[in-house]
């Protein structure tokens, strides 16, 4: 715990043996700095590791090259925790989703219908096409970034803390849409957030991130009722729970 002394080697994620069942929902917790982030996209080989291996469905990611990864990134795709910084302010929706598209080589005749498809999926109505993104709410802002994601047809969805900038009303909203998404189409989910509740009531199963490495791993309910680790304990300590309601 604490600042780690001058000389020594901070890894931002260091040690970490994990898999990820296919058609799961495996939530990430752990305090902020963490390394929830950072994992989120050494998963998607957003970032390069200096070592280790990435496999997806038994391919290795880092022995792809440019094109290849280019190729099999249909199948795993990112929504990330800023619903506006991860949009281009300059583009319209129709733009923001035909850029997938135009990526992957789907053919333009196919673009529209992609597009409405998209959009029925994730509650947007199709008016917004021409639409920019600060003309749109907080929660139809991650809608349309959940629309882009799915537009590749992914079989892995890694949600980087997606609902942590929404107001608490339109959170609930979110996360039946990823529930709903998930079981209607089979994804496998990586959920992180810091919301240790949140996390909780979405996931199979949970591994807690400190200080970059994943210190436990276990069946959602099992880590609440026996927490192995201490710094699991800490943070399960730390979830405010309410007064029991006088009789």
């Amino acid at each position: 715990h604490g600042w780690p002394q001058r000389g020594t080697t901070l890894r931002a994620v260091d040690n970490v043996d994990l898999e990820i069942r296919r058609g799961e929902i495996f939530g990430i917790v752990g305090e902020s700095g963490s390394g929830k982030s950072t994992l989120a996209r050494l998963l998607l080989r957003l970032i390069e590791p200096t070592r280790g291996a990435i496999r997806f469905d038994g391919q290795d990611l880092l022995a792809l090259s440019r094109s290849e990864l280019r190729r099999a990134r249909r199948r795993f795709q990112m929504v990330f925790q800023d619903p506006y910084a991860s949009l281009n302010p300059r583009w319209t929706v129709r733009s923001i989703l035909a850029e997938p598209l135009r990526a992957h080589g789907r053919p333009r005749d196919e673009w529209r219908q992609c597009m409405d498809e998209a959009l029925d999926t994730t509650g947007l109505p199709f008016s917004f096409l021409s639409r920019y993104p600060h003309e749109l709410s907080g929660g139809q802002r991650q809608r349309l970034n959940i629309a882009r994601a799915l537009i590749p047809g992914p079989d892995l969805l890694v949600g980087d803390e997606p609902v942590a900038a929404l107001d608490v009303s339109i959170q609930a909203q979110i996360l039946n849409l990823l529930l709903d998404l998930q079981r209607d189409r089979g994804l496998t989910l990586v959920f992180i957030g810091h919301d240790l509740a949140v996390v909780k009531a979405v996931s199979h199963r949970i591994g807690v991130m400190s200080q970059g490495r994943m210190v436990e791993v276990a069946d959602a309910g099992q880590l609440f009722r026996a927490p192995q680790h201490p710094y699991t304990r800490q943070l399960l300590s730390a979830v405010p729970r309410l007064p029991a309601r006088a009789s």
